[in-house]
């Protein structure tokens, strides 16, 4: 256990250093790159908790993502931008708790259909809401040089990514993994499931919802067509399945991967060669290696 704490600690402070120096000696693009990266192994990892450890497909980060942003741009007014980031997070993850008790007892497909129609509810209520009491769409907000939205990424991707890991290490994970498995077994085995489900469903809320703050403050305006683009939601899940749900290493592995293609080959006047790569790469994930990409990488080194 030691030399597993000194080796994930020598990771982390290198992987730390690697990440600060960046906007020092790189130019200017990779720290975009790095933040669009990074945002995503923050929600993707978050996703993770409850779509891969809890085992429901959750199809609705950009509720929670789009949320937090339109947070955000009202408590940024009042509240410092760390502070106000935190607050975002934990409102969204009080807003899970509460439709969390309906929408967790749903199960399967119809979960993740019931996750995806939540973000477009979101989106018509927020448009309803700015046209009849503001008159008008989107709400400016204060920005925050890149530095400052950079190092605070940063610490909102660890920090997602830190708890993933504990969770999964600790009694809690096991707990979520039961459930996932079989929950009417684990309920009768006397697993409080409705209890860890909340608990998975806010953890997940929270960094989604706090990512959404952190990086609205790059733009200075939001509005309900950009906060709560179903692609978010998409890509979150695509990412994780590609990468390996459930695992610890797999979502990681999907989040860079595909941000690292979407960079490559998404352009605005041919959008649609990375949407053909990432539907095949997709299929091929599903027919030849069902536990993503990470399981794919653990056979190889096996094998080699």
């Amino acid at each position: 256990m030691a030399i597993n704490l000194t080796k994930g600690g020598i990771i982390i402070t290198t992987t730390l250093l690697i990440l600060v120096s960046i906007p020092y000696v790189l130019p200017g693009y990779y720290t975009q790159l790095s933040i669009t990266i990074l945002t995503y192994i923050g929600l993707v990892t978050a996703w993770n908790i409850i779509s891969g450890y809890a085992g429901y497909l959750f199809l609705g980060a950009t509720a929670f993502y789009g949320g937090g942003g339109y947070l955000a741009a009202l408590i940024f007014w009042v509240l410092p931008y760390h502070v106000g980031v935190l607050v975002s997070g934990l409102v969204c993850g009080a807003i899970a708790l509460v439709i969390g008790l309906p929408l967790l007892k749903i199960r399967g497909p119809y979960f993740a259909i019931a996750s995806f129609v939540l973000s477009e509810i979101l989106r018509n209520l927020i448009y309803y809401l700015e046209h009849i009491f503001a008159g008008t769409v989107g709400r400016n907000l204060p920005t925050q040089d890149i530095l400052t939205v950079y190092y605070m990424v940063i610490v909102m991707a660890l920090a997602s990514v830190l708890t993933a890991y504990v969770i999964k290490k600790t009694r809690m994970g096991l707990a979520l993994l039961s459930l996932r498995d079989d929950e009417d077994a684990a309920q009768a085995c006397g697993v409080n499931t409705l209890l860890y489900k909340l608990f998975a469903f806010f953890i997940t809320a929270f960094f989604m919802g706090s990512l959404g703050a952190t990086t609205v403050a790059r733009y200075g305006y939001i509005d309900a067509e950009g906060a709560f683009n179903p692609m978010t939601s998409l890509t979150t899940a695509v990412m994780g399945l590609i990468g390996g749900r459930g695992s610890f290493e797999g979502p990681l592995i999907g989040a860079f991967v595909i941000s690292l293609l979407y960079e490559l080959f998404f352009t605005a006047g041919n959008p649609y060669l990375f949407g053909m790569i990432l539907a095949i790469l997709l299929a091929v994930v599903i027919m030849f290696a069902p536990s993503g990409l990470q399981g794919l990488i653990q056979r190889l080194a096996k094998k080699i």
